[in-house]
């Protein structure tokens, strides 16, 4: 990462702003945002654990993890009895309710029971306080025959009247209202019972297969959590709800049932990835595949040069064998290893380039557009030795600049004045100065490169001064970004949320690849199901196996949609080092070994949709404005307006990372779907238990499932376009090194 206070970089020089994370640091702040800025409040619960990526660290007065109330659970489909609690509205011992499953089916001339599932039943919202908090409504059990609610003293009638397309829930004189309240930096979203007419007394209602969602006008949605009816202010976001009324006509609700008639014919291996769109075409990458030369930059300075043996071990860990670092990869041997041959990189080292100044009047005078100006120096220093002409070989591309600069410089991190890591750090970055005029294919300027301290050379393995081996972990990570991957640590927000579970390179610079970044590589190509099918998986390290599940909707052939991809994580090839010796700095955090020490299933929810910026938001709190997000036809075709805006990612890993379109809804580009149903906040990275083994099972519409996995999908029990995900995985057996997966397809009947 680029640590930063300087705006948004423009437009027109950039596609994704990669980020660094050497070991034994924490995550610093995306160059999307202000570094010193405070995270933006777009929504908070109160004093409560969200569900939401988005707003669970918003109190920052509380730091504890809390754990999710299981009470979230989707409505049964078998008969379900619960006893009755206190009365709250109106007993009518004869009368039942049934389910209203579309909006067609409200009949306004009846009442309305309203209810959230809660463990294998219903509460009805009451207009009971909680809590004793007038924003918190008390929820009743209700008795269940069959799939009808039983009239009874826990069931609370609200009279609906309509005004255009929304709606009033009513008792006597008294609306279900909601309002927002601001304290300090925090916007609290509520609702309560009264007559106040400031408050919203109107709710927009959406009901799909008999699952209803309610918000009021004021962007708050109605939510069961923690055992009372809550407001919630993420769009999307809230707690499914479900609407009852005497005497409907629409029949029972729909079950979603799974065809367990698998079928070998029902999943396919593309032929091709990224076919018309992937990270080196569109953002000043370096190409994944083939060839890649790359030009290596010693920089110095009067105070702070390097060693002759130094100078070997700058070599060594860039383009040496795995055997000559005496610890574990190469940056060479690890791309290679890692893209199963695929990329092989080539390094042409330059004469170090003193900069003619310390390392302090360095920073002082350029701050963090020093490695700009080094680059510069350090590639007209070049072009003096070889000749004008000699960087041409470098601009495989041929659009007049070099795809590829490795910069190592002479100083500690974080030194000499730079506490921070404003300039002295490990980031990857492109030299906005550099225009169209000064592009040239005979003599190409330098504009892609990443930048590290010579320290990180050593992290693995003691000290500059006194190590047993070389170490590229931190090499590993930066070059990731030069091929076009973001970071998958959480880059923004300052609440200790991973959704990642950081136990991947491009978190927190630890083992191989994931599944998902060697398929946006065009490293490989998944197993894609088309309906219930079986699947086996072999190790992802040694093969690079693995599984897509797309929404109802499809996959559209590239890295760039939403889905599910699967993988087999065993401890082997680029993971054995890490999952069974502690990286340094990281101990604390990730537990005694830093990878993951055992073989199972690793699952990741991707949202790598892709959006058309057409500028960049004013704010401290920037992000890129517009209002097109790519459609799955326009990436097919390869037919991006690209001319009118910048090509750039929909969201990230991080609230200050998203886009316009994605702002406030909690969504995240990289989510690890931990087996247990684990919140990942609080530093709560991934461990062994997170895999899926054997016997374990997931899916968004099973019940049991749901409520253990719908906290990683911003729109709960669907993806975060909207659609369904119609699938339930069940692992089978993990064995002689191989993953069976029955792979069902669901559908509602």
């Amino acid at each position: 990462m680029r640590k930063t206070t300087r705006t948004l970089l423009l437009l027109s020089s950039t596609f994704l702003i990669a980020c660094g994370n050497p070991a034994g640091q924490n995550p610093v702040s995306s160059i999307v945002a202000n570094s010193s800025a405070e995270t933006p409040i777009s929504s908070a619960r109160d004093n409560h654990d969200s569900v939401s990526s988005l707003i669970e660290s918003l109190t920052s007065s509380s730091t504890a993890p809390v754990t999710q109330s299981s009470s979230n659970t989707p409505a049964p489909s078998s008969s379900q009895s619960i006893p009755s609690s206190s009365s709250s509205g109106n007993k009518e011992e004869s009368k039942t309710y049934s389910r209203v499953n579309s909006i067609d089916d409200l009949d306004l001339s009846k009442p309305v029971v309203i209810c959230a599932a809660k463990d294998s039943g219903f509460v009805s919202l009451s207009s009971e306080k909680a809590d004793d908090k007038k924003y918190h409504l008390a929820g009743n059990a209700v008795t269940m025959q069959g799939d009808k609610i039983v009239s009874s003293d826990a069931v609370t009638e609200w009279s609906i009247e309509s005004s255009g397309d929304s709606y009033s829930f009513k008792i006597g004189d008294d609306y279900l209202q909601s309002y927002t309240q601001k304290k300090g930096n925090t916007t609290y979203y509520n609702i309560c019972v009264g007559t106040d007419t400031r408050n919203s007394n109107l709710w927009d209602i959406t009901i799909e297969e008999g699952e209803a969602t309610l918000e009021s006008s004021k962007v708050v949605f109605l939510e069961w959590y923690n055992n009372m009816f809550q407001g919630y202010g993420s769009a999307g976001s809230a707690t499914i709800m479900y609407l009852y009324q005497s005497g409907v006509t629409s029949g029972p609700a729909k079950t979603w049932t799974w065809d367990t008639n698998y079928q070998a014919a029902n999943q396919y291996v593309p032929t091709a990835i990224n076919e018309n769109v992937n990270y080196y075409e569109m953002g000043y990458n370096t190409n994944s595949v083939g060839t890649s030369k790359i030009l290596v930059l010693p920089i110095c300075f009067t105070d702070s040069n390097f060693t002759a043996s130094e100078l070997q071990d700058i070599q060594t860990v860039l383009g040496g064998t795995a055997e000559e670092t005496n610890y574990w990869e190469s940056l060479k041997s690890f791309y290679y290893k890692s893209s199963y041959g695929q990329l092989n990189l080539e390094f042409t080292y330059a004469d170090p380039v003193n900069m003619g100044v310390t390392a302090r009047e360095f920073y002082n005078t350029n701050g963090q557009d020093g490695s700009d100006l080094a680059l510069r120096t350090g590639v007209t220093a070049y072009k003096t030795a070889h000749g004008q002409n000699s960087t041409k070989e470098f601009d495989q591309d041929g659009d007049g600049t070099i795809d590829s600069v490795i910069m190592i410089y002479a100083c500690d991190e974080r030194s000499n004045g730079d506490s921070d890591g404003d300039l002295y750090w490990a980031y990857r970055y492109w030299d906005n100065g550099v225009t169209d005029e000064m592009a040239n294919t005979e003599s190409p300027c330098g504009y892609s490169y990443f930048w590290a301290s010579m320290n990180f050379f050593y992290e693995g393995t003691g000290t500059r001064a006194n190590h047993t081996g070389l170490d590229a972990h931190t090499m590993c990570h930066e070059f990731g970004h030069m091929l076009g991957a973001d970071d998958y640590y959480n880059a923004s927000d300052n609440d200790g949320f991973e959704p990642s579970g950081s136990k991947c390179m491009m978190a927190f610079n630890v083992l191989d690849h994931d599944a998902f970044n060697k398929m946006s590589f065009g490293w490989i190509k998944p197993i894609v199901a088309t309906g219930s099918t079986e699947v086996t998986l072999t190790s992802s390290a040694l093969s690079g196996s693995a599984l897509l599940l797309a929404d109802q909707n499809g996959w559209n052939g590239t890295a760039f949609d939403e889905y599910v991809i699967i993988e087999l994580y065993t401890k082997q090839g680029l993971n054995a080092l890490d999952s069974t010796t502690p990286y340094p700095g990281r101990t604390s955090s990730f537990g005694s070994q830093t990878g993951l020490d055992d073989t199972g299933i690793r699952m990741y929810h991707v949202d790598n949709r892709l959006f058309l910026a057409t500028g960049i938001s004013k704010t401290d709190d920037q992000y890129y404005t517009g209002t097109h997000v790519i459609t799955d036809a326009e990436i097919s075709s390869g037919n991006f307006d690209s001319e009118n805006g910048e090509i750039v990612p929909l969201v990230a890993n991080g609230v200050g990372g998203d886009s316009q379109p994605a702002r406030g809804k909690g969504f995240d580009s990289l989510t690890m779907i931990s087996s247990t149903g684990k919140s990942w906040k609080n530093n709560a990275y991934a461990t062994e238990s997170d895999l899926f083994h054997a016997g374990d099972t997931f899916s968004l519409m099973d019940s049991a499932d749901a409520t253990k996995y719908k906290k990683y999908f911003a729109n709960r029990t669907k993806m975060n376009n909207g659609n369904t995900f119609p699938w339930k995985v069940t692992v089978k057996s993990i064995s002689n090194g191989q993953a069976v997966l029955d792979v069902a397809y669901g559908e509602m009947k």
